[in-house]
């Protein structure tokens, strides 16, 4: 009887602890999913801000071009009105 209930003790402390076992290595599992997310996360901030800064630099230069056209347009339009006066 004393050694059925030890046995039937020893058997429930064996479960016991590959349970324990299995939640470690799921607890495992689930922080290295973590910080494999965490890594793409980040990269892709990277992407993003780097992609943020490519388009912010392109959009700066497009408007210093709109402006010098558009003063190259204005002159042009000024000349064109002083020959036109001149012609007549």
């Amino acid at each position: 009887m004393e050694a059925d209930i030890i046995t039937n003790l020893r058997c429930r402390l064996k479960e016991a602890e590959e349970e324990r076992l299995k939640a470690a290595q799921y607890g495992l599992q689930l922080v290295e999913s973590q910080n494999e997310l965490q890594n793409q996360l980040d990269k892709c901030r990277n992407e993003m801000m780097t992609m943020t800064e490519s388009y912010e630099q392109e959009k700066y230069t497009l408007q210093r071009e709109v402006e010098l056209k558009s003063r190259m347009l204005e002159s042009l339009s000024c000349e064109c009105e002083a020959i036109k006066q001149q012609q007549k």
